[in-house]
């Protein structure tokens, strides 16, 4: 009779350590979450279906931002549209010699909404820099104030006064990996 219950201990036992490790075994296995790749023609045509979406974009380095290196734009090799990607928490700066390169960034796509109350505070200088939209400047010209024209500053007015939302769409790619 002892036998018989030492018997029928061990077999749960060993039925029950090799559940257990089965299950261990699928937690190491899991995949990580895999970011969406998309084609940079895709993205710039339909930004907002990427927003929130962690994804891979591969594109051409068309231009590192001179004023910090903390944003660039890429583009696919047959265009002239451009997307923006600005530097993550993982990245400090964009180094500049990625202009000209094909590279693969990974991050999520963002949406920025302007609305008169941000062109408000881009007349007054308090906005974040918004210098993007000044890239006709001369190479190697300072940066200036707050960094846009007036000229511009007439131009979001008009586009979000025409805007049936109210405000415009920016996006961006806020990027945590850069490979080349």
């Amino acid at each position: 009779m002892m036998k018989k219950v030492i018997l029928v201990f061990t077999v749960t036992a060993l039925l029950f350590a090799c559940t257990n490790q089965g299950k261990e075994d699928q937690k190491k296995e899991a995949p990580e979450t895999k970011k969406e790749v998309v084609q940079v023609k895709k993205l710039i045509e339909n930004p907002a279906d990427f927003v929130g979406k962690e994804v891979v974009v591969e594109g051409m380095v068309v231009h590192v931002c001179q004023h910090g290196g903390k944003k660039l734009h890429l583009s696919a090799s047959d265009s002239d549209d451009k997307f923006r990607v600005k530097a993550g928490e993982k990245i400090s700066v964009f180094d500049r010699e990625l202009e000209g390169q094909t590279v693969k960034v990974e991050g999520k796509v963002i949406e920025e909404k302007i609305d008169m109350k941000y062109v408000e505070k881009l007349k007054q200088g308090d906005a974040e820099e918004h210098h993007e939209h000044q890239e006709g400047e001369a190479e190697g010209e300072e940066h200036k104030g707050q960094g846009v024209s007036e000229e511009y500053i007439k131009e979001l007015t008009n586009e979000i006064k025409n805007s049936e939302k109210g405000y415009i769409s920016e996006y961006w790619l806020v990027c945590e990996k850069v490979n080349k």
